[in-house]
């Protein structure tokens, strides 16, 4: 009997610490979220700011708890990705209008399968390892210049310049990761107020 009460005790003081944490998270997100959007607001990058989620998403799922190292992994690799994405698109400028065919095959089986190879075997060991962030600069560089044929207004930023696209897309990749380590810093300093709190 006396074990089973010390056990419910502990199951609600787990219940508590888990409530006490999700307020901690809450409270640093919706801060972070506020002071962040609020000031992209006031400029013409919130259009497409649903991108920097994506390196937000990918940062968490990495594992990510004021990473800085993480952080500058995944912007390197980020980088090679839009050199990846610049390649596939350059794929379908000279080869898709002679052959469809070819050009699936040269896009989707030998580009993915070298940066696969490239970033894993050749470069595993190095900063540019971060596969997930490779293939987020390689997708967007794809959506926002557009396909079949880049640079034709056809993709999500119309008829943006290639360059300026390339700083839309490096400013959402760091919008992203600044998100993120705001909210692990800002949990972190309401967790040493609530947390303590709670134990008292």
């Amino acid at each position: 009997m006396d074990e089973c009460c010390i056990g419910v005790a502990e199951g609600r003081r787990t219940v508590g610490k888990i409530r006490n944490i999700g307020t901690c998270i809450g409270l640093g997100g919706g801060i972070s979220a506020f002071v962040l959007l609020v000031i992209t607001g006031f400029t013409p990058l919130v259009y497409f700011i649903w991108a920097g989620f994506l390196s937000m998403i990918i940062y968490f799922a990495s594992g990510g708890d004021k990473d800085w190292k993480l952080c500058g992994r995944m912007i390197l690799s980020f980088c090679c990705g839009l050199l990846w994405g610049q390649l596939s698109n350059q794929i379908y400028v000279h080869i898709f209008p002679y052959s469809t065919y070819a050009a699936y095959i040269l896009d989707y089986f030998v580009l993915v399968g070298m940066l696969l190879w490239v970033h894993i075997a050749l470069l595993g060991k190095t900063p540019f390892n971060h596969v997930p962030s490779v293939f987020l600069g390689l997708a967007l560089t794809i959506g926002f210049f557009g396909r079949p044929f880049p640079f034709a207004g056809q993709g999500i930023c119309g008829d943006f310049a290639p360059g300026k696209i390339v700083l839309y897309l490096l400013f959402y990749m760091v919008f992203g990761l600044v998100f993120s380590l705001m909210i692990n810093y800002l949990t972190a300093l309401f967790a040493k107020g609530i947390l303590k709190k709670a134990e008292e």
